[in-house]
């Protein structure tokens, strides 16, 4: 008796061992987020909105892409930009009026200043900021100082839910394994005491 006894704790001390070294470990969290790249802005009927294009896009329209603008060329000469983000809500077949297209700007300083090349053949440089106004081409209100900062906090926003978003899917994930390693604990126990059942009748019936 006390043997089978013995053997049934040893097995359940291996077996409650055996979870307390199966936990898995949170995943470090990541740095918060920041524009490690180019700073976008958008402005039409007097609302903005920023975005961050990381990295090194290699142009203008793929930074604009990149800070999650949706974008529509003109059909009929591809090298010219539509819309943004459905602005203007017309036909992209042909080119925009005079009074109703995306200005392209670059940032000069604090001021912005007309840019000298297509949305889709100017190469941005990290770090630099870029802006889109809607309208007959007057220059954006807001300053390139402000849309910079308002980019960085839209990619920290943007990090914060993927951090987010990654530890959920950790919890599931531990949740999950807590319950498969609970689960085969349980077996390993059951297994235990039907084996020491089995010795205790099998040494009563040699006495």
């Amino acid at each position: 008796m006390r043997t089978a006894i013995a053997r049934l704790g040893l097995t359940t001390l291996l077996a409650t061992g055996g979870l307390a070294l199966a936990a898995p470990a949170h995943a470090a969290p990541a740095e918060s987020g920041s524009c490690d790249g180019v700073a976008v802005l958008v402005e039409h009927d007097g609302s903005s909105s920023a975005g961050c294009a990381e990295g090194d896009p290699k142009t203008a329209g793929k930074a604009l892409q990149a800070a999650g603008f949706e974008i529509e060329k003109v059909q009929s000469d591809p090298k010219l930009l539509c819309a943004i983000d459905g602005v203007p809500d017309t036909s992209c077949a042909k080119a925009p009026e005079a009074d109703a297209f995306w200005g392209f700007f670059t940032a000069d300083g604090n001021s912005w200043a007309f840019a000298d090349k297509g949305v889709f053949a100017f190469d941005p440089e990290p770090g630099s900021t870029i802006a889109f106004s809607f309208g007959s081409g007057d220059e954006p209100t807001t300053k390139p100082t402000k849309a910079s900062a308002e980019a960085a906090s839209a990619a920290e926003s943007a990090s914060s839910d993927e951090e987010t978003s990654a530890s959920d899917s950790s919890d599931e994930e531990d949740d999950s394994g807590s319950t498969a390693l609970v689960t085969t604990v349980g077996g390993v126990v059951v297994l235990a005491i039907l084996a020491g059942a089995g010795f205790l009748v099998a040494r009563r019936r040699r006495s």
